[in-house]
């Protein structure tokens, strides 16, 4: 059965602050159980006081708490908290309920995932909404969906459903979502960096047909460099030396353009100052 609830006004409101477990890894930590075979259903009907809701899942970003606790916000999207380049409007969360306390119109419970927690309270004036909510209890593992805010410098969920788990292989299935969509979203975001870079690479060749033929013609030398057998390879990258035998070139003037294109972001280095990686074949 899904529970739901609007988030604010007279069905309710959700608070949630946010505590993290310590390491890097989004991901650590994470309950696993078996994996599920069963797909999901693309669409689930919601019923809540006699009107009925259409829950997609499509629609969620899946995170762990973890995950959550790395929300920035993003320039680019408006201020509007992102994940790898993402704006998340609504994301999916999956954890175990702990500390659970109520009263007559409100719950409380500390969400816990493995890979951080959150304290969260629910708080209702409808009796059919509570008496549901009223079944779940410490050691159950929920679905919560919600749109994600930060508040006083706190990060907060406006929850509008929670679901109780019955199967256990959707834990499993819900990090091993997380894993994909962040993955994908990372590549989404490399991919983002590279065309704009392609772009920045276009428009600095323009300008660079300003240029004497001679500088002109170096700029491109450089880049070619690094697509010559053996050199790609080079785990530490092309040296300055290397790039200048292969040129030919004044060494003010190579310092010069690699400079350029490092500034651009084709080129950059590795161990030191004097060793480049291209950004296109890197």
């Amino acid at each position: 059965m899904e529970y739901l609830g609007d988030g604010e006004g007279t069905n309710g409101n959700r608070g949630l602050a946010v505590s993290t477990a310590g390491g890097d890894d989004a991901f650590a930590g994470a309950v696993v159980a078996a994996v599920e075979d069963a797909q999901r259903e693309s669409v689930a009907l919601v019923h809540y006081i006699g009107r009925e809701y259409v829950d997609r899942p499509n629609n969620l970003v899946p995170l762990t708490l973890k995950q959550v606790s790395m929300l920035t916000p993003s320039a680019r999207h408006g201020g509007a908290l992102s994940i790898h380049g993402m704006p998340v409007n609504t994301a999916r969360l999956l954890g175990r309920v702990w500390n659970r306390t109520e009263s007559s119109e409100e719950i409380s419970f500390v969400l816990g995932d493995g890979t951080g927690s959150i304290e969260a309270k629910i708080w209702t004036i409808d009796g059919e909404y509570m008496r549901a909510l009223r079944e779940v209890r410490n050691g159950d593992y929920v679905v919560v969906n919600g749109s994600i805010r930060t508040r006083d410098s706190v990060m907060h969920i406006r929850a509008y459903s929670i679901r109780l788990v019955t199967n256990y292989n959707e834990i499993t299935n819900h990090f091993l979502h997380c894993i994909y969509v962040s993955l994908d979203l990372q590549k989404q975001l490399r991919e983002r960096e590279m065309d704009i870079r392609r772009a920045n690479l276009v428009v600095a060749s323009n300008e660079q047909s300003q240029a004497p033929n001679g500088a002109e013609k170096l700029f491109g030398d450089v880049l070619q460099v690094f697509y010559c057998p053996g050199i790609v390879e080079l785990e530490n990258g092309a040296s300055f030396s290397l790039i200048q035998s292969e040129t030919g070139a004044d060494a003010d003037q190579l310092r010069t353009v690699i400079g350029a294109h490092v500034a651009m972001g084709n080129l950059f280095t590795t161990i030191d100052d004097d060793h480049f990686k291209c950004s296109f074949n890197g």
